[in-house]
This record gives structure tokens, sequence and C-alpha cells, in this order.
């Protein structure tokens, strides 16, 4: 099955600030993900980058990371009845 990611907001939600007197943006990175059987709406919270485009990049990179462990544990669970998932 064929998904679609497309970037469809980017939020810079504000400055975290340290006591050592280092700043970190933090952004909210929000996903259209559709395909043939799904359809849904998925934001990523990323720190660091200091512009959009990288914490897009960032999120997109976090968001495949999530699906790549998501199709090994469909993976396992079906090659391996006795397979328990923990939550």
């Amino acid at each position: 099955m064929a998904v679609h990611i497309n970037p469809i907001s980017v939020q810079h939600v504000g400055v975290r600030a340290f006591s050592t007197g280092n700043k970190v943006d933090t952004w909210k990175v929000t996903f259209q993900v559709y395909g043939d059987e799904v359809h849904t709406v998925i934001s990523v919270p990323v720190e660091g980058p200091r512009t959009a485009a990288p914490a897009v990049r960032e999120a997109l990179n976090k968001l495949h990371e999530f699906f790549r462990e998501a199709e090994h544990v469909a993976e396992l669970e079906k090659n391996n009845p006795t397979f328990k998932r923990v939550f």
C-alpha cells in the first residue's frame, strides 16, 4: 500500500530556555498522511532547528522512523504468533 505524507503546517511554538543560558527553538510540524486505507493528520514535535525547513526535515525523519518501527512490529506479529506487544 502506498502512503503519501505531506506537511500541512509548521508552527514555531516557542523557545525553550535552560539555566545554562542556552536556548532551543521548538516546533510543531503537522503532516497529512493518506493512502488507500488510511487518511489522518499527525503532529510531530521537534526541538533544535532554527528555521522551518530543517524542522520539517527532522519531523519527517521522526515520522519515517516511527513507520519503520511499526512495520517491524507488524512483521514480528505476523511471523511469530506468540509475540506480545508491550504498551
